[in-house]
């Protein structure tokens, strides 16, 4: 059977309407729904969220920013006794037979005090500082008559109570920044102990009428885990 073609070159051309050309055959058109975009909004609002729902450890804990100053170094005050000097007092120290080393002490040097007294300064380390009473017992043992104390640097920290009202006293000030250290201890035996040295040794007024006092305070009281003292009516700031 012969097939006309020009009726299949018909069938195969499909007329262009606006050009008025021919173009191939087009498959049939796809049909799709179309959503808006509030709609689309909708869908996706109703949709469950999987990045919400994952569970994410736990963030640590943030280091306290409330830090001490460090130790800076111990020493041994000797008083030169009575009709001798430096000098004399000096070699009598070292001629005494004791050895620093046996003891875990670092002496970095001797100097003279205001007072015109004997300093053995010993080192920073914690060794040294824990030396440093065992050598005076030492001291005042191979030397009868000699005076000898301990002072360690740093082992008492400049604490300050601010926004103090101006009908605050220096009783008042101590007896709260005793009573906050306390509680804050929870009846520890070493800060109870410690608390009885905290002294204030300053008290001023302010232009706005407020007042500051200066407190000094033993590091074994632990004073950087009290942020505010209630004295009065007011909470007041405890910095370093």
């Amino acid at each position: 059977m012969e097939v006309d073609a020009h009726a299949t070159a018909k069938e195969k051309k499909v007329p262009n309407r606006k050009s008025g050309k021919t173009s191939a055959t087009e498959p049939p058109a796809t049909w799709s729904k179309v959503v808006g975009r509030k709609a689309r909004k909708r869908a996706n609002a109703g949709a469950p969220d999987k990045e919400a729902k994952q569970d994410f450890p736990p963030l640590p804990a943030r280091p306290s920013s409330r830090k001490l100053p460090p130790f800076r170094s111990s020493a041994l005050i000797v008083k030169v006794p009575t009709g001798s000097s430096y000098e004399e007092t000096v070699k009598c120290i070292r001629s005494s037979g004791i050895n620093p080393d046996e003891f875990g002490a670092t002496v970095k040097g001797f100097r003279r005090t205001r007072a015109r007294d004997v300093a053995v300064e010993l080192g920073k380390g914690q060794k040294s500082r824990a030396a440093a009473e065992p050598l005076k017992n030492a001291l005042a043992e191979k030397l009868p008559g000699v005076v000898a104390s301990v002072t360690n640097s740093g082992s008492l920290v400049d604490m300050e109570v601010i926004d103090l009202e101006p009908t605050s006293t220096v009783e008042e000030v101590l007896a709260a920044v005793k009573s906050a250290l306390l509680t804050a201890g929870k009846n520890d035996p070493l800060i109870t102990a410690a608390v009885h040295c905290v002294s204030v040794t300053s008290m001023w007024g302010l232009k706005n009428g407020q007042q500051v006092a200066k407190v000094s305070v033993p590091r074994a009281a632990r004073p950087t885990e009290v942020g505010r003292i209630r004295i009065g009516w007011t909470s007041c700031r405890f910095p370093i």
